[in-house]
This record gives structure tokens, C-alpha cells and sequence, in this order.
């Protein structure tokens, strides 16, 4: 959004750092089988690099490529040749960028420290929380 002034950092910047985080939880030591700290789990990547804004030609190209990914297999789906003109012009309110990446550096904690019991009590209690997001860290940790 042009509103959201972050976007003037973008340009011809050669230091952005952007963070994509999977999933990730608070493990309660109450859970391992012998007493100890509780700790957190996760996954991240951090990517680093030089970004460049994009001229309005290639900000429509990227938008299309997006719409059609997401609404082609939709019936009338909102792709940028079904959308009235009207709303194209909301592009007018949206700043385009793209961040060449030249550093990339992932991390995860997925209790990989613990012994067997204490992880299959995590990957228990994780899994039976209503939360996703601990759904997802419990497939993580099961796996690795």
C-alpha cells in the first residue's frame, strides 16, 4: 500500500532483510519426562538482499501471473481480464517490488535435543491444541 511508507525503504536498497517464519510454539517443560526449562520451537528463514521497485508495466505482469495462480480454477475467478476496470485502478494505490536475495540463512529448534519420550509427549500435546499452527510444529518435530 502506498499509504504504508515502508515501501520508500525498498528502492535501491541493498541491505533488506525479509523473514518467513513456519510454524512455531512455546513447549512447556511439563511435558519432558524429568524436570528442565521449558523452551520454544520453531522454523525460520531469513533472506537477505537488494530490492527494486516495479514500474507499473511489470507490476501488472507480476498481478496477473498472481490472480491467475490463485482464481484460474475458479468459476468467473478474479483474474486480471474478468476484473472490471474500475478496480484495476486500484493498482494506482500499491507499490510493486522484488528483492534479488544474495544471503539465505534457516534455522529451526524442533526439540531435536530431547530424548524420544519427551519428544513424542511434544508432538502429542501439540497435536491435540485446536491451534494449526501447533498442528503443523507437531508434524515438524515428528519428522526430523
Amino acid at each position: 500500500s502506498k499509504k504504508n511508507k515502508q515501501w520508500t525503504s525498498i528502492k535501491n536498497n541493498e541491505d533488506i532483510l525479509m523473514i518467513f517464519h513456519g510454524p512455531h510454539a512455546y513447549i512447556s517443560s511439563t511435558w519432558y519426562e524429568t524436570e528442565d526449562v521449558p523452551t520454544w520451537d520453531y522454523q525460520i528463514v531469513h533472506t537477505y538482499g537488494c530490492g527494486e521497485l516495479l514500474d507499473e508495466e511489470t507490476l501488472i505482469t507480476d498481478l496477473s501471473k498472481l490472480l491467475y495462480k490463485y482464481e484460474q480454477h475458479r468459476y468467473n475467478g478474479a483474474t486480471w481480464n474478468n476484473i472490471s476496470d474500475q478496480t484495476k485502478q486500484q493498482i494506482h494505490g500499491i507499490v510493486g517490488f522484488k528483492v534479488k536475495i544474495n544471503k539465505i540463512e534457516a534455522s529451526y529448534k524442533l526439540s531435536q535435543n530431547r530424548p524420544q519420550k519427551d519428544r513424542e509427549n511434544i508432538t502429542r500435546h501439540l497435536s491435540d491444541s485446536s491451534n494449526t499452527m501447533h498442528n503443523s510444529l507437531a508434524k515438524e518435530i515428528d519428522t526430523n
